[in-house]
């Protein structure tokens, strides 16, 4: 019997020692950075804390952490105070145009995922804690998928400072007008808020964290009253997005250990790494024009954008949707997007475990049975 406890102790020891072996083992994951609101689309505030400028520097705090790891390329939407897009203040509806280009340029380098920053608020200062709003299981069910369970490791990380785990959510758009916006083009109920939204319709998962209510006294001073707590929320967000992930460190390279961040460009500095790639020219391009549909689509759904409301949604007071452990919806992958990438090096690993295991099993009765 000691024969067989020492076989499996040492077959759990390797898995536990293996267990980063990830489909992201030996291709590039490339994380867009979305610090929400800007200088021009303000974000809530409470308690003497800017949403636009604490998660600014919770962005630049998580960047800096992932690039320690193998095989990742970040992105920032924007580095400094100011909209990144300044092309669309100027336009009818200027924080869904600006929603709208967040995400092309995500498209445009390649995305695998959008990881959007933000802070809560709600007028009764009680509410409290940490929350994700994910995308839900329609139209494309393994982006959907992605995105809850990335949500949940963020949210699970965070809530190790103290806060509230208020867990995952997604929050469908329907609504009594159900004007066609808020449908996916095979008729499914599209996802509430433009980030998701947007980025489900090109197939790239993406997740909003709420660190915490700026709205909540005893939320701002846990974390998000001084820079050594906006760092601590980073840290976290970083080891949700590596754990999901399964990253390595690159070698030389200490997790956790980040210098302070004093400068942040000035209001009026265009960052510079904010450039979408332009398209290639079309042979015959087409003139695109407003429909009144549109228009109308707007009117209506101005006042519901998470970039033009002072206030976030709080699970325990609105209906929304609480995303399960586990739901049949996930296992029906729809056709029409992209395959998600098979983790061959956890599935090889697994098998040779199981080998290893079962043979183990049979020396040891082998060596019962054998006569001293």
């Amino acid at each position: 019997m000691k024969k067989l406890l020492m076989i499996i102790m040492a077959v759990l020891m390797l898995a536990t020692c293996a267990g980063t072996s990830t489909a992201y083992a030996d291709e590039e994951l490339v994380i867009v950075l979305d610090p929400g609101h800007d200088a021009t689309h303000a974000g809530a505030g409470g308690n003497g804390v800017r949403e636009e400028k604490a998660v600014l520097k919770i962005g630049l705090y998580l960047r800096e952490e992932l690039n320690k790891y193998q095989n990742v390329k970040v992105y920032m939407i924007r580095e400094g105070e100011a909209c990144a897009f300044p092309e669309t203040h100027s336009m009818s509806e200027s924080s869904k145009r600006c929603n709208e280009a967040r995400v092309a340029y995500a498209e445009s380098v390649g995305a695998d995922v959008i990881v959007s920053l933000h802070l809560n608020s709600f007028s009764n200062s009680s509410a409290n804690g940490v929350l994700a709003f994910v995308q839900n299981n329609n139209f494309d069910s393994a982006v959907g998928t992605v995105s809850q369970n990335l949500g949940r490791s963020i949210v699970n990380r965070i809530a190790e400072l103290g806060l509230a785990n208020g867990g995952v959510v997604a929050k469908g758009s329907d609504w009594d007008t159900k004007p066609e916006e808020y449908y996916y083009e095979d008729g499914s109920i599209a996802d509430y808020y433009r980030v998701l939204r947007y980025a489900k319709k090109v197939h790239i998962p993406a997740v909003i964290v709420e660190h915490a209510f700026l709205s909540n006294e005893s939320d701002v001073q846990k974390v998000l009253s001084s820079d050594a707590g906006l760092k601590s929320l980073a840290l976290k967000d970083a080891q949700g997005i590596v754990e999901y992930y399964g990253l390595t460190l690159k070698e030389g390279c200490v997790a956790g250990e980040l210098p302070d961040i004093t400068t942040i460009p000035e209001t009026e500095t265009k960052p510079t790494l904010i450039t979408p790639p332009q398209p290639a020219p079309q042979p015959t391009p087409e003139p695109e024009t407003e429909t009144e549909e549109e228009t109308e689509v707007e009117t209506e759904v101005v006042t519901e954008s998470e970039e033009e409301s002072e206030t976030e949604v709080v699970p325990e007071e609105t209906e929304t949707e609480m995303i399960p452990e586990e739901t049949e919806e996930q296992e029906d992958i729809p056709t029409n997007g992209p395959e998600p990438k098979t983790p061959w090096g956890g599935i090889v690993l697994v098998t040779v475990l199981v080998i290893a295991l079962i043979g183990g099993i049979v020396v040891y009765i082998k060596t019962k049975r054998t006569p001293k």
